[in-house]
């Protein structure tokens, strides 16, 4: 993942849902959640940004939860698909 280009895409005052292992390059925004499949949903009106990693999916998730959400995601008209490379996505709100 190129997440250099990824992270600078993010606003610092943002809030954002990703996986455990790329939370802490987004330390300084304002509320980070955790995809997490033993979650019974997600309140997707908390987060601005979806940053999501299909191939390291991070604690507690996997590859096929990631895969389910990235679709699910694709079919909400509020939300967009801003960047994509190899299996990292980066949605956002319209």
């Amino acid at each position: 993942m190129n997440s250099k280009i990824t992270i600078s895409q993010i606003s610092i005052k943002s809030s954002v849902l990703t996986t455990s292992k790329i939370a802490p390059h987004l330390a300084y925004r304002e509320l980070i959640g955790f995809t997490k499949t033993n979650a019974p949903t997600i309140n997707l009106k908390n987060f601005d940004y979806l940053l999501l990693n299909r191939r390291y999916p991070g604690w507690l998730s996997n590859p096929e939860f990631v895969s389910k959400l990235v679709e699910q995601l694709k079919n909400i008209p509020e939300i967009t698909l801003k960047y994509q490379q190899d299996d990292v996505y980066l949605f956002t709100k319209k």
